[in-house]
């Protein structure tokens, strides 16, 4: 018998040895572990469903849900960003306390606008690190100006503008301006002498 054709046998043996191997192993894992191939479905099937549509948010918050529904973020499942909403859903339709508290929003905002060269350049981004005047100390929360249902840009002015001459100077009643010469020299910090964040 030739080198080549030991060789090929040789291979085939392995190849063969392997595979009977990775069949008996997988077959073995998977019994170990309580399921068989068959059950899979039914196990995941099987589960608690804690995560709901954010149709099922309507009937409580429909106000909320028009300002959603026309603003960008219209993709981003309620879940997304307030978490789990079951336990939610299941208290408020008893009556009961059905608070949810929203995590740190400057943390959750920054999970999808924190500034990244592999996003689209039209993609709303900020650098967390100077956005909100943390250099300062002073950390504002998104949603100090950004309503977070409507995140548009400018950020809706939601007090009167009247004897404000100061904040006229950025802002009018529906639009941003550049920041004024007389701001150049300014320390981030003084924004939030009027914006704090702490009076939201």
């Amino acid at each position: 018998m030739s080198i080549l054709v030991r060789a090929i046998l040789s291979v085939a043996l392995l190849v063969t040895l392997v595979l009977v191997l990775r069949s008996t192993t997988a077959n073995v894992s998977v019994g170990i572990i309580g399921l068989v191939h068959d059950d899979n479905p039914n196990f995941w099937a099987s589960r608690q469903v804690v995560a709901q549509t954010s149709e099922m948010c309507v009937d409580c918050h429909e106000a909320t849900n028009v300002s959603w529904e026309a603003a960008a973020h219209i993709r981003v499942s309620c879940d997304t960003c307030h978490g789990a909403s079951a336990d939610h859903i299941v208290r408020a339709r008893a009556n009961l306390d059905a608070q949810m508290p929203l995590p740190d929003p400057r943390g959750l905002c920054t999970t999808c606008h924190a500034e990244m060269p592999s996003r689209p350049d039209d993609f709303p981004q900020v650098d967390p690190l100077t956005h909100g005047a943390p250099a300062e100390g002073l950390i504002s929360s998104c949603v100090s100006c950004h309503n977070a249902h409507d995140p548009g840009f400018p950020a809706d002015i939601t007090h009167t503008l009247e004897g404000r001459a100061d904040c006229l100077e950025c802002h009018s009643a529906d639009e941003w301006k550049p920041l004024p010469p007389s701001h150049i020299d300014r320390p981030v910090d003084t924004c939030l002498t009027c914006h704090n964040p702490e009076d939201n």
